[in-house]
């Protein structure tokens, strides 16, 4: 009914629109991309990138990053709406989990670390901002069993999960923001803290390429290691408040420079252009 009124189609995150119509599109004469953030792959992401004249991605762990075809892209973050807010005062040593709860999110991993901050007798709060899909309630609450039986409860808060339009206002409430995700896709939330200028702490080794080896010293952890975990949420406690400032105005820099929305927009139309 359309086909006359555009001239390719766009494909955000979901192969099996390039699988239906790619044949067709392509036999109408229209440029089809796909954007794919995924780690995992197989037969029927191959079939869509086969369709595709182009695939995009954030991370070059992704499954398509493997293609020709392929263009890494900017993450696309709306700096003018992620930013830092010097009226919100953070709460010194707290951590922030701001997330889908499921098994990839690897919250396990936080928990077992914040044990170890309290058996070392570190002074810290905790909070878990997120909702479970059903298929992952069992989950959440084993989560939230492992608090109460390592007696965290009084450190460690959960919350339901809060629509994007607030999320600035809950990352500017903690100190350091943690994304435990391994290795693979590119998480939007990291990058979206960092514009607010929030120090974060991650273990995926796609912030290699973001990151300076400086930077990485303080930011990054060993991809599983709670003990690792541990001793960098402590060093980020520990440091100076001047240079902690410097740092977290450093990862706004990061994103306002390489990864804004205005950023991807022309990257995007310069790709779809050619």
């Amino acid at each position: 009914q359309y086909r006359n009124e555009y001239d390719g189609v766009f494909i955000h995150m979901n192969q099996e629109y390039v699988i239906l119509g790619g044949l067709l599109w392509r036999l109408l004469g229209k440029k089809v991309a796909l954007w794919r953030n995924h780690q995992a792959g197989g037969f029927w992401v191959k079939l869509a990138v086969l369709f595709s004249h182009l695939v995009f991605c954030t991370s070059r762990f992704a499954f398509v990053a493997r293609y020709k075809k392929n263009r890494i892209m900017p993450v696309g973050i709306n700096t003018d709406f992620f930013k830092p807010n010097p009226g919100t005062n953070k709460i010194s040593r707290s951590t922030l989990f701001f997330s889908r709860i499921s098994p990839i999110k690897r919250l396990d991993l936080l928990v077992d670390a914040l044990n170890l901050l309290k058996r070392q007798n570190v002074d810290f709060t905790a909070k878990i901002v997120g909702d479970a899909p059903a298929r992952d309630a069992a989950y959440l609450e084993e989560n939230k069993r492992k608090v109460r039986d390592l007696e965290l409860e009084d450190k460690v808060e959960f919350k339901k999960g809060e629509p994007n339009c607030q999320a600035p206002a809950v990352y500017q409430q903690s100190e350091v923001f943690i994304n435990l995700t391994n290795s693979g896709s590119l998480d939007k939330t990291t990058m979206e803290a960092m514009a607010c200028e929030q120090l974060v702490l991650v273990s995926n080794r796609v912030f290699e390429n973001i990151f300076s080896n400086e930077q990485q010293k303080f930011l990054m952890f060993r991809e599983g290691d709670a003990d690792d975990l541990a001793k960098k949420i402590k060093g980020l406690f520990d440091l100076e408040d001047s240079f902690k400032k410097n740092m977290a105005s450093q990862a706004r820099e990061i994103v306002v420079s390489r990864h804004s929305l205005a950023i991807l927009a022309v990257k995007l139309f310069e790709a779809l252009s050619k």
